[in-house]
């Protein structure tokens, strides 16, 4: 007998009921329902007995009186029973506000006549004094939707948008008000032949987008409705790259939000400026220029803050135009933090007032150059969020959201979040509101649980401007105490139109750096990745650990860490790569450090390094794999930490003495103990910094070898792994 699905009515009660396990184990077709719910509660149960702390446990299934427990849901569920029409997570979205009426089959192809869209705008609650009757065109739709959500904004909108699409020009004033209007908050995308088609018949599937993105939420009486729009690890991204949207395709995803909930608060999960020339060649400048234009209204900060010493980090942070948060910074074995370590701090959003709490990744003093955070502790999250929490309710906050660049990751069933924050959250025992993520690189929607059991929704958006991630708190304005979060995590579509203000602001910074950034280096064949092999080497690590060989004299042995390596080494269409492509594959300026190493400290520095790597193949944090040259080795994955290294022969196949003493170059991130590679702090007094910046070596290995002749260049196989599953 067929299994029935669950009706289209029957989903939607169920999303909006107070349990949200519920609704997810229903709308899972290939399980029973209680065996679905079973395992999630299982799953969690089992996390929570590793953590050590099933005594602060509460039950899933019977939350205790007075416990908060506000229902965490997907924020557009496009399951409706509308296929996989393009407009029909936008018409689920109108169904599930009762503003399109439920229905056996809508037709989402067909054309729309003015009063129709009249009355869909009238029914998501837009304010309208202007009739509409007859066929509806395209211009027409677009002018009545942004005079109803736009008012007198329309006057303003920066009519340079329009440049780019052919049958603009021909519109009148007004129409191309609203068009540069609803171009600019990404409402509008345009055709693919770079026409806005104005003259076209609007159809229900547009219609229904239109109206999904441009306007507001309809909410019950009673109740409010706070965003929390979160981006982090942009690492410079001021230019568009692919996926990577740029500054200003970006601003106007963000510019979109905005104008869905004016009660949106934009938040910076850090690692903001590090990786780029546009920003790194100024110090931040360029990306602070921009994030202090856009509405960034808090931030915290990542490790990569960290990167260009504290004096630099406290030049940017006196720049910023919002608040930088950072609650468990503290110096070093006291209870003390630095004046520019502030903890928290609070907004008012709407009529409530919410209390901000920065956190940056414990895991700082350990993948951050020593120098640059000496003297300071990343402590233990928990206890500082409870602190600040009680400081913060008692000052009156209604609302509190830890901010984090800490890992927030996506677990195995629907809404499960795993990682650094969920490992630490459930020592939280002050009531938490919401939590933001960053650190992983990874997009996650869900949640997480606290000390008592509750759902504390929690949201990563993923690197490089590449996507965005929500929260939403509906708020009763009664008691001022949340009743459900919505959480999503989305990449906004590349063919946004760029926000100009955004592209002159990047044009005036990549102006600055550009003669800099362009002077060709040398020719390449084809592309060389930082993409490794189940061994751990990749084809780019094994070129820049050559180049370290050849610019550290008597130098035998080279090693530098997989997570240094930042980009692939990408020539451009007539095969060149210049001084700004290798700066974006190594863009921290480290300096060459040459180490004395017995044959058994070789071992060890690999063996560290493979510690490392399993656990990130086991998704269990870790770091990107050690890449050599002068050596090459075998290891077992099956092997327990220690002794994985079957085997090390230097480069002409002699098997390497235990006894012997090497000299091997490594960076001055690794030399200082980075990454876990703890034996090579541990050598500090045989240590000679040779004050070459590996940049430099790069550049002048790529000019040796390709200054004329394009260079093909091949993995070389220096490292095998067996019993690999």
């Amino acid at each position: 007998m067929a299994k029935r699905s669950p009706s289209r009515k029957a989903r939607r009660n169920l999303q909006e009921s107070k349990s949200f396990l519920w609704y997810h184990c229903y709308c899972q077709k290939t399980r029973a329902f209680w065996r679905c719910r079973r395992r999630q509660t299982m799953n969690r149960l089992m996390r929570l007995l590793t953590s050590g702390i099933v005594a602060l446990m509460v039950s899933l299934l019977a939350l205790p009186s007075g416990a908060y427990a506000a229902p965490v849901v997907p924020a557009a569920p496009t399951d409706c029973g509308l296929g996989d029409h393009w407009a029909a997570p936008y018409a689920c979205d109108l169904i599930r506000h009762g503003i399109i009426e439920e229905a056996a089959e809508l037709d989402l192809n067909a054309a729309l006549d003015g009063a129709s869209f009249r009355d869909l705008l009238v029914r998501a609650g837009a304010s309208l004094a202007d009739e509409a009757e007859g066929p509806l065109t395209r211009g027409e739709a677009i002018r009545l939707l942004a005079k109803a959500v736009a008012g007198d904004q329309l006057a303003g909108a920066d009519l340079r948008v329009l440049e780019g699409y052919a049958d603009a020009a021909a519109a009148d004033q007004a129409t191309r008000e609203a068009l540069a209007f609803l171009l600019l908050r990404g409402v509008l995308l345009g055709r693919d032949t770079g026409e806005l088609d104005l003259d076209a018949p609007v159809t229900l599937g547009e219609a229904a987008k239109l109206i999904s993105l441009a306007v507001p939420e309809p909410l019950p009486e009673g109740t409010d409705k706070i965003s929390l729009l979160v981006y982090s690890d942009f690492h410079g991204r001021l230019e568009p790259n692919g996926a990577e949207l740029g500054a200003a395709r970006f601003t106007t995803a963000i510019a979109g939000q905005l104008l869905k909930n004016p009660n949106t608060v934009l938040i910076d999960g850090g690692d903001t400026f590090q990786g780029t020339p546009i920003s790194n060649l100024v110090n931040g400048a360029s990306v602070q220029d921009w994030r202090n234009k856009v509405g960034v209204k808090v931030a915290t900060l990542g490790n990569h803050e960290f990167d260009w010493s504290q004096p630099t980090l406290q030049g940017l942070l006196a720049t910023a135009e919002h608040p930088v948060i950072a609650a468990n910074i503290f110096y070093e074995g006291t209870q003390d933090r630095p004046e520019w370590a502030v903890p928290s701090t609070t907004l008012k959003v709407g009529e409530y007032t919410i209390g901000f709490i920065g956190i940056t990744t414990p895991e700082t003093k350990g993948i951050v150059l020593a120098a640059n955070v000496e003297g300071l502790d990343f402590v233990d999250p928990a206890p500082v969020i409870n602190e600040e929490a009680r400081k913060l309710r008692e000052a009156g906050a209604d609302l509190i959201v830890v901010v984090t660049h800490s890992p927030v990751d996506p677990g195995d069933e629907p809404l499960e979040i795993v990682g650094e924050v969920a490992d630490w959250m459930p020592r939280v025992t002050e009531r938490v509101d919401a939590v933001t993520g960053g650190h992983s690189h990874k997009q996650a929607a869900g949640y997480v649980l606290d000390a008592s059991g509750n759902q504390v929704p929690a949201v990563q958006s993923g690197p490089h401007g590449t996507g965005l991630a929500r929260i939403d708190l509906y708020v009763s304005r009664a008691d001022k105490q949340v009743t459900k979060a919505a959480v999503e995590v989305w990449n906004p579509h590349q063919a946004l139109a760029p926000t100009p203000w955004a592209a002159d602001l990047v044009a005036k910074w990549a102006a600055e750096i550009e003669p800099i950034k362009q002077v060709p280096v040398g020719k390449l064949a084809h592309e060389l990745s930082r993409n490794t092999e189940p061994s751990g080497e990749s084809v780019l690590g094994d070129f820049i650990t050559d180049a370290m060989l050849a610019g550290a004299p008597g130098a035998q042995i080279a090693a530098h860490n997989g997570g240094g390596i930042r980009a692939h080494l990408t020539p451009n269409e007539e095969g060149m790569v210049t001084w700004g492509d290798l700066y974006t594959t190594s863009p921290f300026g480290n300096t060459l450090v040459l180490v004395d190493m017995k044959g058994s400290e070789v071992k060890t520095l690999l063996e560290q390094a493979l510690t490392g790597y399993v656990r990130q193949l086991r998704n269990e944090g870790g770091y990107r794999p050690l890449q050599v040259s002068g050596i090459t080795f075998t290891w077992d994955y099956s092997k327990p930490d220690g002794e994985r290294v079957v085997e090390i022969k230097l480069a002409d196949g002699t098997p390497i003495d235990p006894d012997a003493t090497y000299k091997v170059v490594v960076n001055n991130f690794m030399a200082s103990g980075g990454d876990g590679l703890t034996i090579l702090a541990q050598l500090a007094d045989k240590q000679v910094d040779l004050g070459i910046v590996l940049l430099d070596a790069l550049v002048d290995y790529v000019k040796a070898l390709a200054a004329d002749e394009p260079l093909s260049y091949e993995l070389q196989n220096r490292i095998q792994v067996i019993n690999m599953p």
